[in-house]
């Protein structure tokens, strides 16, 4: 499973920078992957993110990827 997180740099029409991707293992059905706000040892700054899922089998078939949208938040 291959999880890349752009985040959203403009609010009418959206732009997006990719700030990284997380690399997990999964198994068949659902999977849930806990998020620190941390990608390696970089903290994610304030703002809004999106997360494009994709998921992979051994054969190298890949799955339509699905985004969700989240945020980080600090003080």
């Amino acid at each position: 499973m291959v999880l890349k997180i752009p985040r959203v740099l403009s609010g009418r029409r959206p732009r997006y920078r990719g700030v990284g991707t997380l690399r997990r293992s999964g198994v068949l059905g659902l999977n849930r992957t806990r998020f620190t706000g941390h990608i390696g040892r970089r903290t994610l700054r304030a703002g809004r993110y999106r997360a494009i899922i994709t998921a992979s089998d051994a054969s190298g078939n890949r799955s339509t990827p699905r985004s969700t949208r989240f945020r980080v938040a600090r003080g």
